[in-house]
């Protein structure tokens, strides 16, 4: 047999309230952005002026095992995913913007895999200008592109 349940006087139970809380205003500009392009979907932004070599963005990933990989190919995902170089982990999801950067044959910017601490590093390969989409080349075989491509180096 159970003893019975003591009930708590309704004098101290405390009202829960729940508060929103809003992040600070500023009128300072992100240092990247996203805005939609005609023909590309989502592409990323300068907000401000990024030296080559300088960091972009910092994102983490989530590799994803072989069998995943399989089951994103031809599939919405298959456009978004970063091939990842850790054994039996071939591809990942690129967090934060990282899975937004448009592609280009000569592009502006660089990403480098950082599997050890599961983070994609993406860098100013040139200077970039406020308000200049930020490209990447996504060194993909050509028969993988959903879109038509130039090969590397060549102009559009």
């Amino acid at each position: 047999m159970t003893a019975p349940r003591r009930r708590t006087p309704a004098s101290l139970v405390q009202p829960s309230f729940a508060r929103i809380i809003n992040p600070p205003t500023t009128d300072e500009k992100p240092a990247i952005y996203v805005r939609r392009i005609r023909g590309m979907g989502r592409g990323v932004f300068a907000g401000r002026r990024f030296r080559p070599g300088e960091v972009i963005e910092i994102c983490p990933v989530i590799p994803l095992p072989r069998g995943q990989t399989r089951a994103c190919v031809g599939d919405l995902l298959d456009r978004y995913i970063f091939q990842w170089p850790r054994p039996g982990y071939p591809s990942a999801v690129v967090l934060g913007l990282g899975s937004l950067y448009n592609h280009a044959a000569d592009p502006n910017a660089r990403y480098t895999p950082r599997p050890g601490t599961d983070v994609m590093v993406f860098r100013a390969a040139r200077p970039i200008d406020p308000g200049e989409q930020i490209f990447v080349d996504y060194e993909w075989p050509a028969r993988d592109y959903h879109f038509p491509v130039t090969a590397r180096g060549a102009k559009r």
